[in-house]
């Protein structure tokens, strides 16, 4: 299960991660890897939703970047979001999701970081899919999200996010998520992550590896992802 899939009433899920990558390469407007000074950041994000009816949930996402730019040029980024999921159809396997929601922080921007500049009320539409199936015996599901965030004065910003989990034991679980984007100042970005998940009552441990795997005006990341999963 995941985004598409709504929270029990009463129910709630909290998800930390943290993130950190340093590079000297960068995707030029053409696609090609560029030598660049050296781009590094460490960043941790708080992702929490709370059930509030059998197709409601409360969602938000905190998000806190501290990069680095150059030998000397550093600078701090937070960004927050909040909005509703609604559940407009859900079978036995199948579930259909819509988001909105908008940003409830500004934010700022450095030219070789995807994510676009956000400022407060700017909105964000999503369509969740999701699906549960088997795989070789195996507990498993996948999810599409296509979402597009609106920009007061500034280029739409368009994504599309995948992700599949299969469960290896009751314990452990593999988990590939796919992000892909762009916007209409011609930045492009698609990067891949990779991780297991082990479960720990009503706790999980994610342990990952985040890659670019192509892109246009963005640097080129890879780097490890931690993540702690609490449901309550």
């Amino acid at each position: 299960m995941a985004g598409a899939w709504p929270m029990e009433p009463g129910r709630t899920q909290l998800i930390s991660k943290y993130e950190s990558n340093e590079t000297q390469k960068a995707y030029d407007i053409d696609g090609q890897d560029i030598e660049i000074p050296t781009h590094a950041y460490r960043a941790g994000e708080v992702f929490i939703e709370r059930g509030i009816s059998r197709r409601l949930t409360l969602q938000g996402n905190f998000r806190y970047l501290q990069g680095q730019e150059g030998s000397d040029a550093t600078y701090t980024r937070s960004t927050a979001d909040l909005g509703l999921r609604f559940v407009a159809y859900q079978g036995r396997s199948l579930v259909i999701s819509l988001y909105g929601g908008a940003a409830v922080l500004k934010s700022d921007q450095n030219q070789l970081i995807a994510e676009s500049v956000r400022d407060v009320g700017d909105p964000e539409f999503r369509i969740l899919v999701g699906r549960n199936f088997t795989l070789w015996r195996r507990k498993a599901f996948a999810e599409v999200q296509g979402a597009q965030l609106g920009h007061r004065g500034k280029p739409l910003e368009r994504r599309l996010e995948s992700r599949i989990g299969v469960d290896i034991s009751p314990a452990w679980q593999f988990l590939w998520q796919y992000n892909q984007g762009s916007n209409q100042t011609h930045a492009q970005w698609l990067k891949s992550e990779v991780s297991i998940v082990r479960k720990l009552g009503p706790a999980s441990l994610q342990l990952g590896w985040r890659k670019s795997l192509a892109g246009q005006q963005t640097a080129h990341e890879s780097g490890p992802v931690v993540g702690v999963w609490y449901r309550f």
